[in-house]
């Protein structure tokens, strides 16, 4: 009889434990579940509504260079080599010499630059209505500075120049037995015109045309105390 009491006292005081074990139970496991929640809550993105948006924020890019600012392409000098003649007034008759020409231009900025202008051109002729055997002689030589204005047109350039600087120039008519003159001085010299250019891509264009008006003045005991002479000059166009 005592055996039986105290079987039924265990089994009384294990059914009072259950709900207490699963109680703790229980909350052990919402506390598992809570914590759960709130690391998914941590680690989950944020949803984003229709109204907002991600502001990114880009370095800005170094300004680039403006290409023109030194003329097209950036290029600061221009070289100019090629051929010239000139109708020159330079003697008893007017002559048409072959020579050559070359410039150096600074460009200040895509429209204007200051230049430097060298050309030379010789000549030997026997003039007409003269003795056959006479022989005329002309070199001359001029080296000139000044402001050039240009316009670009795409890949096509028109320029125009104003320049000053100072002529050489040699005259001589020679016969033996008969007659030996000549003339030679160095003075002011003045140069009006203009140049159309065809510009590459690259460093290498083309001058089509330079059409110059140059004016000098020689000593007055001379023949001429002023000299009117054109030039016309096309070649190779070198830009850096």
């Amino acid at each position: 009889m005592k055996m039986r009491l105290a079987i039924l006292g265990f089994a009384v005081a294990g059914l009072a434990l259950l709900p207490a074990t699963s109680t703790r139970a229980q909350g052990t496991s919402n506390t598992d579940n809570t914590s759960t929640a709130a690391a998914d809550s941590t680690s989950a993105p944020v949803p984003m509504s229709a109204n907002h948006t991600l502001a990114v924020a880009v370095p800005s890019a170094a300004p680039s260079p403006n290409p023109t600012a030194a003329g097209d392409s950036g290029h600061r000098i221009d070289v100019f080599l090629g051929y010239s003649f000139i109708s020159s007034g330079y003697g008893e008759t007017r002559e048409l010499a072959h020579g050559y020409a070359g410039s150096v231009t600074f460009n200040i900025n895509r429209n204007f630059g200051i230049m430097a202008d060298f050309s030379g051109h010789n000549h030997s002729s026997n003039p007409p209505f003269n003795v056959p055997a006479d022989d005329q002689d002309q070199d001359l030589y001029y080296l000139v500075f000044g402001p050039t204005v240009s316009h670009h047109f795409g890949n096509a350039r028109v320029s125009g120049h104003a320049l000053v600087g100072i002529a050489q120039q040699r005259f001589s008519v020679s016969n033996p037995g008969i007659t030996n003159f000549g003339q030679k001085d160095r003075n002011f010299a003045m140069a009006i015109g203009g140049s159309f250019d065809w510009i590459g891509s690259g460093h290498f264009g083309w001058r089509v045309l330079d059409v110059d008006y140059i004016f000098t003045q020689t000593l007055p005991i001379q023949l001429n105390s002023v000299v009117h002479n054109i030039r016309f000059s096309t070649g190779l166009l070198i830009r850096f």
